[in-house]
């Protein structure tokens, strides 16, 4: 947003508008006509550029699997400020590189500031795939063996499966295994 001087009673910018602020959301030319009291007239004009060395870049979006945490950090861009939101489950809200532990999808937005004051914002979504517990129960009888995920069970005991999900996360299945107890009818 620019702004011409606010002692000015009219004001004309290069689209009609009347405001003593325009807003600039592409590169161009951009000039204001005021008056004052009096009748009097100025014009002036400003040349607004895109400098393309202040794009600011998070890289593609990431995945972690709950309770897992990452790094975040602003690729080669030239900002002497950062401000990071939502600041929740973020290690520092105003540095550069964060670590971030979202306990659900989140996306990560930065504005980056330059010390002549401009401006850029990027995001990244961190994607947050749940970890599974599974739970089971097999009976067998007195003297058999059973084999549970490949393992030769003849006692009874609580056996825990470590495996991975589809999207890469810790899973695990717990059997509880139990001798059947004689039943006579």
């Amino acid at each position: 947003t620019i702004a011409a001087n606010s002692n000015y009673h009219n004001y004309r910018w290069q689209d009609g508008s009347s405001d003593s602020t325009y807003s600039i959301y592409e590169e161009g030319i951009y000039w204001c006509c005021v008056s004052d009291d009096c009748g009097n007239q100025a014009c002036d004009s400003i040349r607004v550029t895109y400098d393309k060395n202040l794009d600011l870049n998070l890289g593609n979006d990431l995945q972690l699997c709950e309770g897992d945490s990452v790094i975040i950090e602003v690729i080669a861009a030239p900002f002497n400020k950062y401000f990071w939101y939502p600041k929740n489950y973020i290690n520092c809200d105003t540095c550069r590189s964060v670590f971030v532990k979202p306990k659900s999808t989140t996306s990560y937005t930065v504005v980056g500031q330059s010390p002549m004051g401009c401006i850029t914002v990027d995001s990244v979504e961190v994607k947050v795939f749940p970890s599974y517990s599974f739970y089971d129960t097999i009976e067998f009888c007195t003297g058999d063996t059973i084999l549970v995920e490949g393992l030769s069970v003849t006692q009874p005991r609580l056996v825990e499966i470590a495996n991975q999900s589809e999207n890469g996360c810790d899973s695990t299945i717990f059997y509880t295994i139990y001798e059947a107890t004689d039943t006579i009818f």
